[in-house]
């Protein structure tokens, strides 16, 4: 979990770095002026290699997100933030570059921007924005989609991360169900597709109950929309562990979850 957290903050850094006036995203992993896709160091690190076109186009560092801090220490709770959305996966709330490429590093980030300030229900600023806002207003294409997030994924390319293709899609986005999910124009289907780790997607409704709804709604509210118990404790448990925001959120709900499981 702490991979996927610190692969989403460096691309994200990157990713609105290059909406700061990048024409177009730079080159896709296989044409990287000269950079390998081989990775001397651990999956993330490779995987950001292989999608370094999520840059949109900026040769320099990325901003101080990614400067060398632990995720533990960005994400402390110390400057009132919610840290990075673990109701979706990451793959969610992110681009990738080459899918930037197809409407241009400067369009993009005048688009992007307008979501820069806003804040969801839960309060957490950005994550009202999604890669199925991202299809839908620039019209992608399923087969354009497809293409531009696989085209770069060799039986080498795979070889050199050592993953394989599904591995791949499953950590850090977008397997055959994501992609799906995405042109369904089906909620629950995109909910479903989507799952962060800490949220339980239940199939009777179609909705997410995440860390942040649980934090805020009262064991009836437990009770009313189905999570099952062992869920609400999985979810309390892995929040705890993460420690930062996300422990704290997960001390807010537990005299809820506590009186729910006595239930």
């Amino acid at each position: 979990m702490k991979k996927r957290f610190w692969l989403f903050v460096l691309l994200l850094g990157w990713m609105l770095a290059g909406c700061a006036g990048a024409e177009t995203a730079g080159p896709g992993p296989e044409e990287s002026e000269g950079e390998s896709i081989a990775a001397e160091t651990s999956l993330p690190e490779s995987a950001a290699q292989a999608e370094s076109s999520a840059s949109a186009g900026t040769s320099e560092t990325a901003p101080e997100e990614s400067s060398g801090e632990t995720p533990e220490e960005e994400d402390s709770g110390t400057d009132g933030g919610l840290g990075m959305c673990q109701e979706h996966t990451f793959s969610y709330h992110s681009v990738p570059g080459r899918l930037i490429d197809l409407v241009g590093g400067t369009t993009f980030g005048e688009w992007v921007r307008d979501y820069s300030d806003d804040t969801d229900e839960f309060g957490r600023p950005g994550e009202n924005f999604s890669i199925v806002d991202f299809v839908e207003h620039f019209e992608i294409s399923k087969e354009d989609f497809i293409e531009a997030t696989r085209s770069w994924m060799t039986d080498e390319a795979m070889e050199n991360l050592g993953v394989t293709q599904d591995e791949y899609l499953e950590a850090y986005g977008y397997t055959d169900a994501q992609i799906d999910a995405i042109y369904s124009g089906d909620q629950s289907q995109i909910n479903e597709a989507f799952c962060g780790d800490l949220a339980y997607y239940n199939p009777s409704d179609g909705q997410l109950y995440s860390i942040y709804w649980l934090s805020d709604h009262t064991a009836a509210d437990y009770q009313a929309a189905g999570v099952p118990v062992s869920e609400v404790e999985r979810i309390l448990d892995d929040a705890s562990a993460m420690g930062g925001s996300y422990a704290s959120l997960a001390e807010a709900a537990a005299p809820a979850a506590e009186a729910y499981a006595l239930e």
